[in-house]
């Protein structure tokens, strides 16, 4: 399955750059593949060797549109399908392990110099500031999404379906149902602090979202990156928050370092909103009260450009335990750019 997706995603990169360069001036084109391993425990006794596998794929038709799409392993929340259960001591079974979807499929236009983007189809969730609240970014929404840069900030539109049963775009879009809306705007105050604010409708229930991002620079030049997130549910009052510490490592070092350590406390209300908390990345979703989380990246080869990860979460009972450790290796990366013959 995985040979025959890589063959096709391959065969329509090249039909798609001689067609298109037929009658466009400039078609730039990039594919990406990645795979990631990794051992999780998920705390209900529940242990599992799982795979991801993600091919980024767009092509840029001379800057009038660009079209993306993206072909992965696992669900909603999570690019992963497991492939031994440890716990069981047996393997997946083979279609079930080796399972990917076009997860993503969309269309995207830059305007007005940059300041102006839209994009359409079944697009990637929006890459905010947050880091408790935001959604994974594993999922999608299916609709619409607008940028604009203007003098007192970045806004964001988005409306659309959120799907998260359906992991295959084009069956989701076949039964589109609005379902999800999202207004935000961000805003740099000054060179050390970043902040954002929003309001989120999904299935009709409001929340009220918050981050912040700061920078505060030492008397010895050192800079420590504070981070601070909130969700109210506007239906019931509950929240789910965040506040943590970025980088730690580059604190006492002279010089930046390549391992990268995070660690953040959160806590979220038993009546926050379930169906916008299952919708969270893997480690800020699947528990109630108080929980730290301590993500580290490192480098294990650059010969072979192999990098590793870390991620531990220990909450108020065991079961809110989640430990995942794995490596992370780019297969193919290119981008390529084509001149084709302006037809008249």
């Amino acid at each position: 399955m995985k040979l025959l997706l890589l063959g096709l995603a391959a065969t329509i990169s090249l039909s798609s750059s001689f067609v298109f360069g037929q009658c466009c001036k400039g078609i730039s084109s990039s594919l990406n593949i990645t795979n990631q391993n990794r051992y999780a425990d998920t705390g209900f006794n529940k242990n599992n060797l799982q795979s991801n596998l993600t091919i980024k794929g767009s092509v840029d038709l001379n800057g009038f549109v660009e079209i993306d799409a993206i072909i992965q392993s696992g669900n909603y929340n999570t690019g992963y399908n497991t492939i031994y259960n440890m716990t069981a001591g047996e393997f997946n079974k083979l279609d079930a392990a080796t399972q990917i979807y076009l997860k993503k499929l969309y269309l995207k236009k830059v305007m007005l110099n940059g300041n102006l983007t839209a994009s359409l189809g079944a697009m990637d969730n929006r890459n905010g500031i947050s880091q408790t609240n935001s959604l994974s970014s594993a999922g999608w929404v299916d609709g619409a999404r607008v940028e604009l840069k203007t003098a007192v900030g970045l806004i964001t539109m988005t409306a659309g379906q959120i799907k998260s049963s359906e992991p295959n775009s084009i069956d989701r879009i076949k039964n589109l149902n609005i379902n999800y809306f999202e207004l935000t705007m961000t805003r740099q105050i000054f060179d050390k602090l970043l902040i954002e604010g929003g309001l989120e409708f999904l299935n009709g229930k409001p929340l009220i979202e918050a981050a912040s991002k700061y920078d505060i620079e030492t008397a010895t030049g050192k800079i420590i990156k504070l981070v601070a997130d909130v969700n109210l549910d506007a239906k019931t009052g509950s929240t789910k928050f965040g506040v943590g510490i970025q980088d730690i490592i580059s604190i006492f070092r002279t010089k930046p370092s390549p391992v990268k350590l995070a660690v953040n406390y959160e806590y979220i209300s038993s009546k926050y909103n379930p169906e916008m908390n299952k919708l969270n990345n893997s480690m800020h979703t699947g528990y109630t009260g108080g929980a730290v989380v301590t993500s580290v990246q490192y480098p294990i080869s650059k010969k072979l450009g192999i990098n590793g990860f870390t991620n531990v979460r220990i909450g108020n009972q065991n079961s809110d335990f989640r430990f995942e450790s794995g490596i992370v290796k780019t297969l193919f990366n290119k981008t390529s750019k084509k001149i084709g013959i302006l037809n008249n």
